[in-house]
């Protein structure tokens, strides 16, 4: 069943030192996976390559490149021939993606995420960015959002976001009504196999989700009005993610207590193995209001 709202919001209190800990870099803080080129970083895909000897400034500046990566290439995917001049950032988190799609292509992002705390990190990083006119934090759950800033986005994003809603026919009923005919739906996103029951049961309970299947999520996308353009598999490309994950875990940061490093590298562990054997699936899905 769908988790509360306050759980929700509970959960991201909770991670919110973690986040900042490994993933801010220059008042930008991404806290969703990493993509990987194989032709570009060829050695994050050979065995044994990950350590913690790498030091852990080396292991954070990957992890942040990776999410960077992930943001670059779904906007790539996503942008044709026109720049969007409004965006919606669904599950915005602390702001890295808000921040990178205003800095780099000049455009009104609404930020939206369901945690207070978390959209005045987005406010104090655009402000230290100079980006304060553009980002725009929105605090709400999308299921129950009556109004946006803007009244037609160009192009909505979610990234490790809309599978975790629970509810996908709800979710992109609602969004749809935001969009204008031939606008861009952009989703990087991990999904469920049918073979996985106790790990969607413990994937849930940690991150307080509902996530769903790949098949659920794009019928219910063309339900809804939209027209699924292209369909990538990006799982092996967001593999070293986990492993660098893993890895700075083992390098024990001082700033994280010893059972919180313990949750997260047992956990991404299991993420990592779940997407090597096929149990979890990351896809990139670009889609055009119909």
């Amino acid at each position: 069943m769908p988790r509360s709202p306050d759980e929700v919001v509970s959960y991201y209190q909770w991670k919110a030192t973690e986040f900042d800990a490994k993933y801010s870099m220059n008042h930008i803080t991404h806290i969703h996976t990493g993509h990987y080129d194989p032709n570009e970083h060829p050695q994050l895909f050979r065995a044994g390559w990950i350590s913690p000897n790498l030091g852990r400034e080396r292991i954070q500046f990957l992890m942040y490149a990776g999410q960077d990566k992930t943001v670059t290439n779904l906007i790539s995917s996503a942008i044709c021939e026109t720049m969007p001049r409004t965006i919606l950032d669904c599950g915005a988190g602390h702001g890295g993606t808000a921040l990178i799609l205003a800095e780099r292509y000049g455009a009104a992002v609404d930020a939206l995420t369901i945690s207070p705390e978390q959209a005045t990190l987005i406010q104090s990083n655009a402000t230290s960015l100079g980006l304060h006119a553009q980002v725009h934090p929105l605090v709400g759950d999308v299921l129950s959002m009556n109004g946006f800033s803007h009244p037609a986005y160009d192009l909505i994003t979610g990234i490790d976001a809309f599978c975790q809603i629970g509810n996908p026919r709800e979710l992109f009923s609602i969004l749809r009504t935001t969009q204008n005919f031939g606008s861009i739906l952009a989703i990087s996103d991990y999904f469920a196999s049918a073979k996985d029951g106790k790990l969607v049961e413990r994937f849930n309970d940690y991150w307080r989700s509902d996530i769903t299947r790949l098949a659920d999520t794009i019928s219910a996308l063309e339900s809804c009005g939209y027209r699924l353009v292209r369909l990538t598999d990006t799982t092996r490309q967001q593999l070293p993610f986990w492993e660098l994950s893993i890895a700075y875990a083992s390098t024990r940061p001082p700033n994280l207590s010893d059972r919180r490093i313990s949750q997260s590298k047992s956990f991404h562990q299991l993420l990592h193995d779940s997407f090597q054997d096929g149990g979890l699936s990351y896809y990139q899905l670009i889609c055009a209001a119909r």
